[in-house]
């Protein structure tokens, strides 16, 4: 079995989408097997029976021309497109043909066009890249304008053609138009079945010029594909940064936005005129309601909150701006460090004064927060009502008998919008790209619709900004992810089967690869492990591999340097004379920046290693930044070229011109923006015999990039394995890893903070806390520093380390595999290969675990000499499980919060949150692997040392919203337990325990991994224990109850046929509610169900002397129907709730 029946198994199954990651070292060959189940599809009779894709990271990782050579010219042209820039399309048809053809002439801005794409094409490799920058941007601009007017000159020409397949006909069948598939080959994408295309251009919008733009991985075009992701965990970064690109483009002011849309509300009405041929009237009555409930709700907003008047923010300081953060908690910021926002109304100012303040306003309609939760939530809305009215007006417009070509949902959105007077194109852009996203979440699965982490929901933030622009009101500027990388690849799972490809995919490591915990919660059974027989076929495979591994030896060695400057001198070169130590410490930077200095001696004890083995002859070093030119930094080329000339002189002896131009003819500094340009020389200097000591960075070229090289005739290989792969090149002599640095975030003190850094370090921030790996204080600390960087450019950060986390370590580890991988790419070796490091690396490398993955013999090496020389512990769960108890535990309190706030629930969402009740009352313990298997683990808590469960104690003063603490040795607070939710006395009443046992229902909390949280315990399975309970008591009483409909879902848990809603509670004796808190609240849900009385029913009786109370305002208590103390059922309470129902 090789790793193409691998996949073709997969592949082929029967409704295999989900996610399969082949976690294989570097050089197994992925791309290959993946290219021969393509060749496969390909020449199938009837072509591919599915769509494939295969996406990359970088453009030139592409295998195309790979596959073309497999299959065949012509059926690579029938089946194949590479989705390309257009920047890329037209400057590949100039530089194919010198010009474009003289009908294409004849559209606006070709000339402009052709002129940008000549001088791009035709600018040096080794050009600045600015001037790189500013040509691209020029032909992009140019091919833009062409397009468009392309687009308007075929208008015409695709007369009586909806379909783009009629449209791509008539292109083919004129002669005069056959130039347009050529230029742009996308027009074919809707009838090809094999797709190559970068992260990038699979995230964004396409354009495919004769038919509806589509963003790819929302379209059809992927439905039930097979997506091959090379890199996969690499690819993240990529969606990062595209979200995080279209957060900040889409900012928008959310007080103006507001007003702007509660004014088109008000003003405009339904197009139904263009709607009601082609929708029945209750589809029509439908969207008439929601239309007025947004009437309603935008008028209640606007008349409640003053929206006559204007908003000025008054901080206590001269401070002019706050910020509010908000993912599933709200974090305030402001200059004087009060922690809470009040609006303060004045009649004579006619202006909304926001003032900070150290307590909470007294009431909600003076609490921003509150404001700010109206207005998005009301945009919310009026976006799902846009999204949905936009679908059916793309419909019907497709049913009309005049329609000459199909909307795009762009445009249906667009059209909505004008609707209702929202025609700028900024706006248009934000609820294009909400409306995609939630369209793209909406097939998720229902518990996805359950999950408040940061992860699942992204976040947001408000930046209040007082400016001399707009002087006489601030302005809110809001900021929304609206999708995270997890969000987003888990709706592509849900339409296709993706398989990840990488050595180090299945490293679950937030933050550099997507959080596997996360994607397997969600995708449950589509969270694809490989067989037994998979992974034995596997390890076989990569055996073979390394069969002769014998002749091939690996020499280890940590790096380090003395603090002293002098000491590290006569380390690196000993022997030398003092004028040299002397010259060279004048160069070097000063005593104050040791880590400078160690930066040039550690890079020259591997140039050292370098030059003085015989077979070595191409080495690597990987850096965090690369020597620049100049004087004004502390690392530099000048000093660099020093240091190594004085090298080659103390080892080989050579004079100082010899080494000056042996220095000159061997170095190489790549950065990325000459990349490929310098790669070329290199490889080219190499094939020479030359040898060449190449200076990068782990940016650049430390994952991704195949950096073998065909070696000269001359110099000694040796081969792993007698297989036939890697086109005859070998891999490089050695490597030095410098510790880096660049991992996580760091801004030096007074550089300024841009909205990008800002939203990629909050994202950093959930991948820390996803992980485990800071505290809830440590992720407000963090929060408040980022913030803080934008009032405040010399804030510091006051947060305890994380770089001993787990969650931390697998992410340096994983760079360094991928780093250590571009060594092991061939079956062509040197006899020796030589792996330097620096010394502190070594932490990092003793406290990571691989274990089940496999890793490249290069990495294993590295890993054994760093355990053995430098002993260190793994991290310690015990931090990690903590934080992830308290962080899900607030996420699933902040969930109830949110659903009892719901007015409408979806039948989806119903059905989630009934099994999760009658989940929990089976399970109030599980193991780890059951409810990792049904995607619940988010609603369970673990013992941080791994112990068994069966309860804990845990204390919160806001209701879980801010605070948590969990104690599982101390009995303070309140207690999670069989005993709390009192079942063994339950148990001794006969009916309650049949009940139990005909259910399924747990008897008693068995000790396990996993156990309910304390907000699962005190608000799910409490609450679910007193439904089943009373429900059960009053069937057998002869009351006969029904569940809630959707729209008044949660209200009440039951009602009855004549109109009275009941609520069961599972009260102790111990409970303490306001009760004219608790029954405004009654009587508010009664007047939105339009119920006659509500009986509010209490399971077990504090004492047996209470009794029930009929209230003047429809509300009846009843205190129990349980008597625990007697251990019998109070069957005079159950009577008196027959009766009430009778008469009422």
């Amino acid at each position: 079995m090789t790793l193409k029946d691998i996949i073709s198994r997969h592949a082929t199954a029967d409704d295999p989408n989900g996610l399969l990651l082949l976690t294989l070292p570097t050089g197994f060959g992925k791309t290959y097997y993946a290219l021969q189940y393509m060749k496969e599809q390909i020449q199938l009779a009837d072509g591919p029976g599915q769509n494939i894709w295969f996406v990359t990271t970088l453009k030139k990782n592409l295998p195309v021309d790979d596959l073309k050579v497999l299959v065949g010219k012509d059926l690579f042209d029938q089946h194949v497109l590479q989705v390309k820039s257009y920047v890329d399309l037209v400057t590949d048809y100039i530089q194919k043909n010198g010009e474009l053809p003289e009908r294409a002439k004849e559209i606006p801005h070709a000339s402009e066009m052709t002129k940008w794409a000549i001088q791009y094409k035709a600018c040096p490799k080794d050009a600045s890249p600015d001037f790189k920058r500013y040509l691209y941007e020029k032909l992009s601009e140019a091919e833009r304008q062409f397009r468009n007017a392309l687009k308007a000159y075929l208008k015409p020409k695709f007369k009586g053609q909806s379909e783009a397949k009629g449209r791509l006909n008539e292109l083919r069948s004129d002669k005069n138009l056959r130039w347009v598939e050529e230029l742009y080959p996308i027009v074919a994408v809707f009838e090809k079945r094999v797709f190559f295309s970068t992260v990038r251009k699979f995230y964004t919008q396409l354009d495919t010029i004769i038919g509806p733009a589509v963003q790819i991985a929302t379209s059809g075009i992927v439905e039930n594909s097979v997506v091959f992701i090379d890199e996969f965990d690499a690819s993240k970064q990529h969606i990062q940064d595209a979200i995080v690109e279209h957060t900040e483009r889409y900012t928008q002011d959310i007080l103006g936005l507001f007003v702007r849309i509660a004014r088109g509300v008000d003003a405009r009405s339904l197009p139904t005129s263009r709607l009601r041929p082609m929708i029945t009237e209750q589809e029509l009555n439908y969207l008439q309601d929601r239309f007025e409930h947004l009437r309603a709700e935008a008028e209640a907003i606007r008349s409640g909150f003053h929206f006559d008047y204007h908003f000025l923010l008054r901080s206590a300081t001269a401070q002019d701006r706050a910020f509010l953060f908000h993912d599933y908690r709200y974090h305030t910021f402001v200059g004087d460090n009060r922690a809470y926002l009040k609006v303060e109304p004045s009649k004579a100012d006619a202006t909304n004064y926001i003032h900070t303040q150290p307590e909470p306003p007294e009431t909600e309609q003076e609490n921003l927060l509150f404001l700010l939760n109206k207005l998005k939530g009301f945009i919310w809305m009026f976006a799902y009502f846009i999204g949905d009215l936009s679908r059916v007006y793309q419909s019907v417009h497709s049913k009309r008998p005049e329609t000459e070509e199909r909307m795009s949902s762009g445009n249906a959105i667009r059209t909505c919008l004008e609707v209702f007077d929202i025609n700028d194109v900024p706006t248009h852009r934000f609820f294009e790209d909400f409306i995609t996203q939630r369209t793209f979440s909406a097939g998720l699965s229902r518990g996805d619709l359950m999950d408040e982490s940061p992860l699942g929901q992204g976040f947001r933030y408000f930046d209040l900004l007082n400016s001399q622009a707009h002087d006489a009101n601030t302005k809110l500027r809001f900021a929304d992810t609206l999708t995270t990388p997890e969000r987003w690849m888990l709706g592509l799972c849900q339409r296709a089967l993706v398989i990840g490809i990488s050595a180090t995919a299945g490293f679950d490591a937030p933050l550099s690869n997507y959080s596997l915990a996360f994607l397997r919660a969600h995708l449950q059974n589509r969270f694809y492990a490989l067989r037994p027989d998979e992974v034995a076929a596997l390890e076989s495979a990569f055996r073979e591999r390394y069969a002769q591994a014998g002749r091939h030896k690996i020499s280890v060695e940590a790096v380090s340097c003395p603090v002293d400057r002098a000491l590290a001198l006569k380390a690196l070169l000993p022997g030398a004379g003092k004028e040299v130590y002397k010259t060279l410490a004048h160069q070097l930077p000063g005593d104050e920046e040791a880590y400078a200095t160690s930066r040039y001696i550690k890079l020259g004890m591997a140039y050292a290693r370098f030059i003085q083995e015989e077979d070595c002859h191409s080495f690597l070093c990987l850096l965090n930044k690369l020597p620049r030119k100049g004087q004004n930094d502390d690392f530099t080329e000048e000093v660099l070229i020093s240091v190594l000339t004085e090298i080659r002189i103390c080892y080989l002896k050579e004079t100082e011109e010899e080494a000056k131009q042996e220095v000159s003819s061997t170095l190489y500094i790549v950065d990325s923006s000459g990349f490929e340009h310098s790669f070329e020389r290199i490889c080219e200097h190499l094939k020479k015999g030359h040898d060449a000591f190449v200076v990068s960075t782990y940016q650049t070229m430390g994952a991704g990039q195949n950096i073998q090289y065909e070696p000269h005739p001359g110099q000694k290989v040796v081969a792993v394995n007698d297989l036939e792969y890697g086109d005859g090149k070998k891999d490089y002599d050695g490597i030095y890893l410098e510790q880096p640095t660049h991992l996580l975030s760091y801004f030096r003190s007074g550089e300024a903070i841009s909205d990008t850094d800002l939203i990629h370090y909050l994202f950093e921030v959930a991948y820390l806390e996803a992980g485990g790996a800071i505290s809830q204080e440590q992720k407000s600390a963090r929060v408040r520093y980022i913030f803080g960087r934008k009032l405040n450019k010399y804030a510091v950060l006051n947060s305890g380390s994380v770089r001993e986390s787990e969650s931390v370590v697998a992410h340096y580890c994983r760079v360094i595999i991928q780093a250590v991988g571009r060594l092991s790419r061939t079956r062509l070796k040197p006899p020796v290969t030589h792996l330097l490091y620096d010394q502190n690396l070594a932490r990092y490398l003793n406290q990571f675990s691989a274990e089940g993955h496999l890793l490249v013999r290069e990495f294993e090496a590295l890993q054994k000499h760093a355990q053995v020389h430098q002993r260190g512990n793994p991290a310690d769960p015990a931090e990690k499980v903590r934080n992830q108890n308290v962080s899900t535990s607030i996420q699933t309190a902040t969930l109830l919060r949110k659903l009892a706030r719901r007015r409408i629930w979806q039948e989806s969402e119903i059905a989630f949150w009934e099994g999760l009740r009658i989940y929990v009352l089976k399970n109030p313990t599980a193991s780890k692997e059951r409810i990792t298997g049904n995607g619940l683990m988010r609603f369970y808590i673990a013992h941080p040392e791994g112990e068994r469960l069966r309860m804990y104690n845990y204390q919160t003063r806001s209701d879980f919203k801010n605070d948590l603490s969990i104690s599982f040795n101390q009995e303070s607070g309140k207690s999670a337990s069989e005993d709390a939710a009192r079942l063994p006395e339950l148990m001794k009443i006969r009916t309650i325990q049949m009940l139990f046992e005909q259910k399924g229902y747990a008897m008693e909390f068995q000790p396990n991994e996993r156990m309910v949280s304390p907000p699962t315990f005190q608000n799910i399975y409490l609450g679910a224990l007193g439904e089943v309970i009373g429900a059960h008591l009053l069937e057998k009483h002869g009351i006969s109850c029904r569940p809630l409909p959707p729209e008044h879902y949660e209200r009440f848990d039951a009602a009855t046929d004549n109109g009275i809603y009941l609520d069961f509670k599972y009260w102790g004796a111990g409970t303490r509610v306001d009760a004219r808190v608790q029954k405004e609240k009654i009587r508010k849900k009664l007047e939105e169900v339009g119920g006659k009385a509500a009986i509010i029913v209490n399971i077990v009786s504090p004492a047996p002397d209470y009794q029930p109370v009929t209230g003047e305002d429809g509300i009846i208590e009843v205190p129990g129907l349980l008597d625990l103390s007697r251990g019998v059922v109070l069957e005079e309470h159950l009577q008196f709730i027959h009766d009430k129902i009778m008469k009422l």
